[in-house]
């Protein structure tokens, strides 16, 4: 009772644990109040939150890249011939968007099954223009496998 007379920290908590100690009702564990949740509970509810927003993303992602593949099949003679033209401007930028559409191609092309087509004509292009180094480098970043 002195310490709670002087107003010490935490009194009022040992207090309480010292009396349901004498009353023989002591608790091994701290019970919370209705509606509260403790730290841990709304860390493990913030995991499983974040982890579902990812895979609802991810899904909605592959949905829209489908629709694109889906565009492009269609349009994919006109695209090859348009990687063609850019490559015949030999020049960075040209190479560049070419190799955006080839990327775009090649996933096409692996979302038909049709990945070794692909590839041959890839190899193609390296060898019909085995002497223009940057245009090369780019093709390399495209992954044929």
């Amino acid at each position: 009772m002195l310490k709670l007379v002087r107003r010490e920290p935490h009194v009022d908590l040992q207090l309480i644990q010292r009396l349901q100690e004498l009353a023989g009702t002591a608790k091994s564990t701290v019970q919370t109040a209705p509606g509260q949740r403790r730290l841990s509970e709304l860390a493990a509810i913030a995991d499983t939150t974040a982890t579902q927003r990812q895979q609802a993303e991810e899904t909605a992602a592959q949905k829209q890249r489908i629709k694109e593949l889906q565009a492009l099949s269609p349009k994919e003679a006109q695209t090859w011939d348009r990687v063609m033209d850019l490559i015949a401007l030999k020049q960075s930028k040209a190479y560049d968007e070419a190799t955006v559409l080839l990327h775009d191609l090649r996933d096409l092309a692996e979302h038909q099954g049709r990945l070794p087509e692909f590839a041959r004509r890839i190899e193609r292009l390296k060898a019909d223009y085995s002497n223009r180094s940057a245009l090369l480098r780019r093709l390399a970043s495209i992954r044929v496998t």
